[in-house]
């Protein structure tokens, strides 16, 4: 792919991503009976920042081996990721105990980070 093709991609993906926040965003302030745009003032209006990561992990034949992320919790308001088809490997840690995450195929997983904590 070549670098203006990838940089096209991106930026496409980048703006359906953060339309998909604001609705996120104005659904939770709706759900909570806040200020319908009060979390788009707070993530999206004055302070918009959005970091993209691109992770690849290969297949690896010895399953003790494989390397990823460490544990963390994500401190941004909201995450959401787009996971691989049939790739597992994405871990929740709720109640003392890890979960897996199941893919599914063409569907975002929406992770409230640490700035939406109570």
């Amino acid at each position: 792919m070549s670098c203006a093709l990838c940089r096209e991609t991106i930026d496409d993906y980048t703006m359906k991503i953060k339309s998909i926040s604001a609705v996120i965003f104005e659904a939770m302030a709706k759900s909570l009976d806040l200020e319908e745009n009060c979390f788009l003032k707070q993530f999206t209006e004055e302070h918009d920042v959005m970091l993209g990561r691109f992770i690849l992990y290969p297949p690896c034949p010895t399953p003790d081996q494989v390397f990823g992320l460490k544990a963390h919790s994500d401190r941004s308001g909201i995450t959401l990721l787009l996971q691989d088809p049939g790739v597992e490997g994405l871990q929740v840690f709720n109640g003392g105990k890890w979960y897996m995450v199941p893919v599914i195929c063409d569907a975002l997983f929406i992770n409230l980070g640490d700035q939406m904590q109570g």
